[in-house]
């Protein structure tokens, strides 16, 4: 690994200042230390003597006390001098001296009688390392061989030093600290006051030594649970830091492992210089993998954005590729708001936001009038042209402000809606609201791709019903319906879609249409009959009909506009029965064409017999409160798989496979965001290998419990 890291710190020749002066104060430790131990010699004969009289002194009181030099009865305190009457001879007792510390001097009480009368507990760093018991130790006062040998600092090498070394190390990592963070004062003086024999190692250290043995050693851990993974799905995506134009692929990994518990991590996000052609993506994606040593048999599929240069390239190289859902919503967002009425609505709302985002002066006026109105202030929010949730953000926070937005139009200068264009906003956002849900849900980690076609087969349903709309919100629920089928008509010819949908128990073959259905379990029987057996079923169609998405829907029921609700409460409910509708509809369906599929099937092998089991197994419900739910709020199907992997032997191979992909490259673009905090305004100088290295570290340590 390369050794150029970030600039050097201004402080450097104050730190070897402070090194010559901290090695001159431990050569005059070493030299009192050599003259103490001739002392030592001594005063252990003495001791010993006393010993062999039987006047050796246990009492922890004698930490604090001293005899008084000219009356023997008594013992001088030596926190306040005070002199305590303690006897002679036999008749000398510590009662009086242990009364003493404890009405004048509690916490010196406490250090001398901390666990029971008789003993004092001593915590020793160099003899108790690694217990949570401290050891019970002779009751006299240390010595100064020991005062100074408890000071004395441990090497760099040494185990307990390491211990904290790794610690640091973690922490540079995952809380995104940049290396001279280990050669700050403020830091530098906290460990002195906690653990002044530690040595506090310098940013070189850590970056040539520690860091890269954690990171070699996460990545072993990683690499073993990769090899017992049976198929991979991956994600990548490409990215440039705005800080210093360096390039870098992404490359993470997503399997389901014996136990059906969904795993991930990020494998690499490579340095990739140069021109993003489909060319060289399809030649790192496939170093990527051999660094790995994975097996191209061994990739399930890589969700990637619909950018030309990277389907190019991993079809360049003969790897299964699908893409991202958030993405292909986007495109279809864009290209279905480009009617005039709602363009120029989001046009206009950008221009309000701007007005107040972009001044101070603005802003803090936006927040003063909330707040004389009693309200909790909110800031607007600017959308992103690149995430399209980000418009309906904008537009919702600006709907909520509607009241203070029209009070300051007097005061502040710049173009307000009108009020047919405030009339629209509450439609256009009660519309983009189901896209928001379906987005927010297919973006976290547990989302998986079988969760796509039954989302668009719900939006599809949904952007139907148009009846009791205005006609700017019909005309919009129709631009989103052709652009939606357009974008996602070949859905259910492609395997890793409708495979991994017939594979979860929540969904299986109820959000394909009538004619469709029969002729995705028919191609999920064929491909299991010759994976398994080397041959394909006789009863089923070796190729895919082009049969289209949803085709054959009964008359949709229209939207009800009476009762209480408000037009975006009743459209938002009208979406999730979409779901319900499309199960319903499928139910009854499935009733007739089940007897056929029995019927068509000449192999009664036990393959045949397990596949045709499962279709007949009650689904499980999407939502319930009854079973395992994944951070999305929709029950998990791995669960249902643990439960079920023994009575489905064949197919549970099959579901490990097609339920390992994820519905998004989220997990990639996340991963982005993090780099763009490593690469930060103190680390622009951080070389590419450094920053891998951080970033796989701050994603994969928390994910095996910093276990490595």
């Amino acid at each position: 690994m390369s050794s150029s890291h970030e600039a050097p710190s201004p402080s450097s020749s104050q730190d070897e200042v402070n090194s010559n002066s901290l090695g001159g104060e431990q050569n005059q430790q070493a030299g009192l230390l050599s003259l103490l131990r001739s002392r030592e010699k001594t005063r252990a004969s003495a001791l010993k003597q006393e010993a062999q009289k039987g006047t050796r002194r246990t009492s922890g009181a004698w930490l604090w006390f001293k005899d008084h030099s000219t009356n023997p009865s008594k013992a001088v305190c030596t926190v306040c001098n005070g002199e305590i009457a303690c006897g002679i001879g036999k008749s000398r007792s510590t009662s009086s001296l242990k009364k003493h510390l404890e009405a004048k001097h509690p916490t010196h009480y406490q250090q001398a009688y901390s666990n029971d009368p008789d003993a004092v507990a001593v915590s020793s760093d160099d003899d108790n390392y690694g217990s949570t018991t401290p050891k019970k130790m002779r009751l006299t006062q240390p010595t100064l061989i020991e005062s100074l040998e408890s000071k004395k600092k441990w090497k760099i090498d040494d185990l307990r030093a390491q211990s904290l070394h790794y610690t640091i190390g973690e922490m540079i990592a995952v809380d995104v600290l940049p290396y001279s963070f280990v050669e700050k004062i403020g830091f530098r003086r906290l460990l002195a006051a906690m653990k002044p024999q530690y040595p506090v190692p310098g940013r070189t250290y850590m970056t040539d030594t520690i860091i890269p043995k954690i990171y070699e050693r996460t990545r072993k851990k990683i690499w073993s649970q990769v090899q017992d993974a049976t198929w991979i799905s991956f994600t990548s995506d490409i990215w440039t830091s705005e800080q210093n134009n360096f390039g870098f692929i992404s490359f993470t990994g997503h399997w389901i492992d014996d136990i059906f518990k969904h795993r991930h991590a990020v494998l690499q996000c490579k340095h990739f210089s140069g021109e993003h052609s489909g060319q060289k993506i399809s030649e790192v994606i496939l170093d990527m993998l051999k660094s790995w040593d994975i097996p191209t048999n061994k990739v399930h599929t890589l969700v990637r954005d619909n950018g030309a240069n990277i389907v190019k390239g991993l079809n360049d190289a003969n790897l299964s590729n699908i893409g991202c859902f958030a993405h292909t919503i986007q495109l279809a967002f864009h290209d279905s708001v480009k009617a005039v009425s709602v363009k120029n609505l989001i046009a206009k709302s950008r221009k309000i936001v701007a007005k107040f985002t972009q001044s101070q002066k603005n802003s803090t006026l936006l927040l003063k009038k909330q707040k004389d109105m009693g309200l909790t202030p909110k800031k607007l929010i600017q959308d992103v042209a690149t995430r399209w949730n980000s418009t309906f953000y904008m537009l919702e926070r600006l709907q909520d402000l509607k009241a203070i937005i029209a009070s300051l139009s007097t005061e502040i200068d710049f173009d307000n809606l009108t009020t047919n264009e405030w009339t629209l906003l509450p439609g256009v956002i009660a519309i983009l609201k189901p896209l928001e849900e379906i987005t927010k849900l297919v973006s976290f980690n547990s989302s998986i791709v079988s969760e796509v076609i039954p989302n668009v087969e719900a939006l599809l349903r949904y952007f139907k019903k148009t009846e009791g709309l205005d006609a700017g919100l019909k005309t919009l629920k129709k631009e989103f319906l052709k652009n939606v089928e357009k974008r996602f008509e070949k859905l259910p010819d492609v395997d890793e879609y409708a495979f991994a949908t017939c594979l979860d128990p929540r969904y299986k073959q109820m959000f394909f249409s009538d004619n469709t259905r029969d002729l995705v379990k028919a191609r999920l029987q064929n491909f299991i009959l010759q994976e398994e057996m080397g041959i394909p079923d006789p009863a089923s169609p070796l190729e895919p009909q082009q049969a289209g998405l949803f085709t054959s829907e009964p008359e949709l029921p229209p939207c009800q506009l009476e009762g209480p609700l408000t037009l975006a409460d009743q459209l938002h409910v009208s979406f999730w029965n979409c779901y319900d509708e499309a199960i319903k509809q499928s139910m009854e369906i499935s009733e007739v064409s089940e007897e056929n599929i029995e019927a068509a099937a000449v192999k009664r092998t036990s393959i045949v017999a397990e596949i045709n089991s499962y279709w007949k197994a009650d689904p499980i419900p999407i939502k319930s409160k009854t079973l395992t739910l994944t951070d999305t709020g929709l029950n998990d199907p791995l669960k249902w798989w643990k439960t079920n992997k023994d009575k489905f032997p064949t197919l549970q191979k099959y579901a490990k496979k097609f339920l390992s992909a994820p519905a998004t490259s989220v997990y990639s673009e996340r991963m982005f965001s993090e780099a763009g905090q490593i690469y930060d305004n103190l680390r622009t100088q951080l070389t590419p290998n450094h920053a891998e290295t951080l970033l796989f570290l701050k994603h994969n340590l928390p994910i095996i419990n910093y276990q490595y």
